[in-house]
């Protein structure tokens, strides 16, 4: 019952906002990583997400090649991350954030970090999440913050 109930939410947003990808209705805003500390060292990445859609999503795995396990941490052990329509959610350095350990590679400022988001409905969003350099520990604000 709960799949069907899921199915159809999902086949009405796609009603809603036509054959939608991803991107259209999930946006990604200012996203960046901290630099480890050398190979095997945890990186943490922070940013704000919208949803564009019409109905309630959750953000509901990450991946990226560079790690051995990516996460999320910070606060409340969340599993998912639920994400209101028209609203932004942060993830940042005083809440919920993304972390990485297992690194094939030290990360670098400069550099970018291959980053895949999975979400319930609008499903996967790829980036390339910029390294920051040391130091940098807040997130700048989001618009609208």
């Amino acid at each position: 019952m709960a799949r069907t109930t899921l199915a159809l939410a999902f086949a009405i947003g796609l009603a809603l906002t036509g054959s939608a990808s991803a991107s259209d209705l999930i946006h990604i805003d200012r996203a960046w990583a901290t630099p480890s500390g050398g190979a095997g060292e945890p990186t943490v990445v922070f940013m704000s997400i919208v949803n564009r859609g019409a109905l309630p999503d959750r953000l509901v795995a990450i991946h990226s090649d560079a790690a051995a396990l990516a996460h999320l941490g910070g606060g409340a052990p969340a599993l998912t991350v639920p994400l209101p329509p028209g609203q932004a959610v942060r993830l940042d350095h005083a809440g919920l954030h993304i972390e990485l350990t297992g690194l094939a590679a030290p990360l670098e400022g400069g550099t970018t970090l291959p980053l895949r988001l999975q979400f319930e409905l609008a499903g996967y969003v790829e980036l390339d999440v910029p390294v920051g350099e040391s130091g940098e520990v807040a997130m700048a604000p989001a618009e609208g913050d």
